[in-house]
């Protein structure tokens, strides 16, 4: 299939909504979501976790800055047109920190075949070893996921580069830039609107809800 030729020349970005629940301290169960970022052209995983709650731009956005600081800033991502994906926290932010943002056609699930791939290594490999956990939590299951993602498929030679997918990306060659310092990364990633304040009270709106200013 077709790939990009630099490592972290392109990230795949997604969330992926689990089929088993997990155990919440007050004894409800509900089931989670995951979000995976992985690198087109040597199938490495950035970063891998679960969430729990459905997806929206506060997990997106905190699952991006956690793959930056580990890996580095790539020089373009894609995903589908889901509300966190294309909210103006995500595309602002990307756009401050010079990543180029591709977006998948509408109803287009194959476009992003990587990614869907990598969730069904999820469900049949990951999910698969915890069918024995009979209370399973979110912090045993992200544990869980950090230990097979970096123990077993990053080391496990892929079956379209017959290379693991660390190798792949240590051997290069890579366009990665260096992450910016977090109190960065958290100015790049808000939403910049405009407002005129009202002359006659000193306010402005925004959300529907008025603000004094001086």
């Amino acid at each position: 299939s077709f790939e990009v030729s630099h490592v972290h020349a392109l990230w795949h970005f997604d969330f992926h909504e689990g089929k088993r629940a997990v155990a919440l301290p007050t004894g409800d169960l509900v089931k989670p979501v995951l979000l995976g970022i992985l690198d087109d052209h040597s199938r490495l995983c950035c970063h891998l976790q679960w969430y729990l709650d459905e997806e929206n731009t506060e997990w997106l956005v905190h699952g991006l800055c956690q793959a930056f600081q580990k890996r580095g800033l790539p020089r373009a991502v894609l995903s589908d047109n889901g509300a966190a994906m294309i909210a103006a926290e995500t595309t602002q932010g990307l756009e401050r920190l010079s990543i180029e943002q591709y977006t998948t056609l509408p109803q287009s699930p194959e476009q992003n075949g990587k990614q869907e791939s990598f969730w069904v290594q999820v469900e049949g490999r990951l999910m698969a070893m915890l069918e024995g956990e009979l209370e399973l939590t979110r912090d045993l299951l992200n544990r869980a996921t950090q230990a097979w993602v970096e123990q077993e498929y990053q080391r496990r030679t892929h079956s379209e580069t017959d290379q693991a997918p660390l190798d792949r990306c240590l051997a290069g060659p890579s366009v990665v830039r260096p992450c910016p310092s977090s109190d960065a990364l958290r100015r790049a990633f808000r939403m910049e609107v405009r407002r005129k304040q009202r002359k006659s009270d000193g306010t402005i709106t925004f959300g529907s809800v008025r603000y004094e200013i001086p």
